[in-house]
């Protein structure tokens, strides 16, 4: 219980108001954590308030995971943006076990995503010429590239990457995936906060589905110097991503890859029997067909005026499509999940439709999940969510 105020005491000032803003955060954390909305909106006004009092070097001292919090993911169920009670469309009740987004609240980029603020195209070029030839004014008068061009996407990423975090040497064999990089960059950072932000190579993850572009071990072990394992069932696009891992000094003691044998297993042969992980990550095949496959790289040309496919815009077959598409990739996912509940701290992955969050919900009460969240994200026009599920085991880097 928060302590009472003793009669005509003196307002806090300097460490001790750091101190009690840094209690009454934390104190709205546990309210959360027990989904006590009515008690956490009360603590977290008065957290707010201490906090706004502080100045920009005081603010510096509350631990970043705080700040995150208070800032940024309890403003999207208890900001001024959220529908009031009792105004508006009702706000969904849900039960304890799944942790869903304010519908009411637009999703953005992540707060502390480097790439949220857009392409600073001069700065990029001046250090990438290899982009250059792609840079023109678009139809709004602003300078860019053409985003149906895959060329042009691969010679952005190559300079995103080579500015960011130094990675000289990425690229791609024909025909696969190009992954953007400030979406692939928010699934890293929602992710960070399931575990508190932690850093260091203490923190393992295993990415299902690493493709050619190793994108996500990449990113990851350089911007929080996680460990990697990644598995990929595609024979090239694992020798490749093995070779942008072991071509970047920077990273290349922090990922390992593994060949998956089971096209229809997530886990089984890439998690060892003494092996533990604080999380596992995933952007699933989207499709159930070729065919379907094929008419969503249409639909998505065409949204970006381009009346014939480019090569290398789509990706390989087995990137973009599987048995039961999406929903029959992550149904299979859950159940296998449990098998492994004990090795694993957060088990997530991307969803593209919303849709099918309802039978997944399902299949996690099924699979007898302790905890679920959904994670809105978006990229510009794009929507899309992490499911984060976890057994009631607490991540490993919490016991080192």
């Amino acid at each position: 219980m928060p302590a009472k105020k003793k009669p005509n005491a003196k307002p806090l000032t300097g460490e001790a108001l750091i101190k009690e803003t840094v209690r009454r955060i934390r104190v709205a954390r546990s309210y959360w954590d027990a989904h006590n909305n009515r008690a956490c909106r009360g603590e977290r006004e008065k957290a707010l308030a201490l906090y706004e009092s502080l100045t920009e070097a005081e603010r510096e001292k509350v631990p970043q995971v705080l700040r995150v919090w208070l800032r940024y993911r309890s403003e999207k169920y208890f900001g001024d943006d959220r529908t009031p009670p009792g105004g508006g469309k009702a706000v969904e009740r849900t039960s304890k076990l799944v942790q869903k987004p304010n519908s009411e609240v637009r999703p953005t980029m992540h707060p502390l995503n480097r790439f949220r603020s857009g392409y600073d195209f001069e700065r990029l070029v001046s250090s990438s010429a290899e982009l250059g030839p792609f840079v023109k004014p678009n139809g709004h008068g602003q300078v860019s590239i053409d985003f149906a061009d895959p060329h042009a996407v691969k010679a952005l990423n190559q300079a995103l990457l080579k500015d960011a975090y130094g990675l000289e040497h990425w690229d791609l064999p024909p025909g696969y995936l190009c992954p953007p990089i400030p979406g692939r960059c928010d699934y890293l950072h929602h992710l960070a906060d399931l575990i508190e932000r932690k850093q260091g190579p203490q923190v393992r993850v295993l990415d299902v589905g690493t493709g050619a572009n190793c994108i996500y071990p990449l990113i990851g072990a350089c911007e929080f110097g996680w460990s990697f394992v990644g598995a990929e069932l595609d024979e090239e696009a694992f020798q490749w991503a093995r070779k942008l891992a072991a071509g970047h000094a920077r990273v290349a003691g922090l990922i390992e890859l593994r060949l998956q044998s089971h096209a229809s297993r997530c886990f089984h042969g890439m998690i060892g029997r003494v092996e533990h992980y604080d999380f596992t990550m995933c952007n699933p095949p989207f499709h159930a067909s070729v065919a379907e496959a094929a008419a969503g790289t249409e639909r998505k040309l065409r949204n970006l005026g381009v009346k014939k496919a480019a090569l290398n815009f789509g990706g390989r077959a087995g990137e973009l499509c599987c048995e039961g598409g999406e929903l029959g990739f992550i149904q299979r996912m859950i159940q296998e999940s449990a098998v492994y509940a004990a090795q694993v701290g957060w088990f997530t992955t991307l969803v593209s439709k919303s849709e099918h969050l309802t039978a997944l919900e399902k299949a996690l009460r099924r699979a007898r999940a302790a905890e679920v969240r959904i994670i809105d994200m978006a990229q510009g026009q794009k929507r899309s969510r992490v499911l984060a599920w976890r057994f009631g085991v607490a991540p490993f880097s919490n016991r080192r």
